[in-house]
């Protein structure tokens, strides 16, 4: 019975391979599907960045603008909401970059 369940879960313990963990980052890169192929810390923070970006924007475009300082505070969280949809995008961008020294070092 020991044998039966150390084998059942025996791709668990298997080592990232750089062909889908390239995969998972072309497909889910912004949300940081490779960081956890990879065993790299960092990856829900990344998927939070892209995710709370993507959050504020679709936000600001539903709230009316009303008031003086409306214009000037949809632009600004705008701006935000972008910064961090832009951050995320480098960060996978620079990940891409980092991921054969990730499979290097194990």
């Amino acid at each position: 019975m020991k044998n039966l369940i150390a084998t059942e879960y025996s791709a668990i313990r298997e080592e990232p391979r750089i062909g889908p963990a390239y995969i998972l980052w072309g497909l889910l890169g912004v949300l940081g599907a490779h960081r956890h192929y990879c065993r790299r810390p960092g990856g829900y923070a990344q998927g939070g960045l892209f995710a709370g970006g993507v959050l504020t924007l679709i936000g600001v475009a539903g709230v009316p603008l009303e008031g003086f300082f409306a214009p000037m505070w949809a632009i600004w969280t705008a701006l935000g909401g972008l910064g961090a949809v832009a951050a995320a995008v480098l960060w996978m961008l620079v990940d891409g970059l980092l991921i054969p020294g990730w499979m290097r070092k194990g």
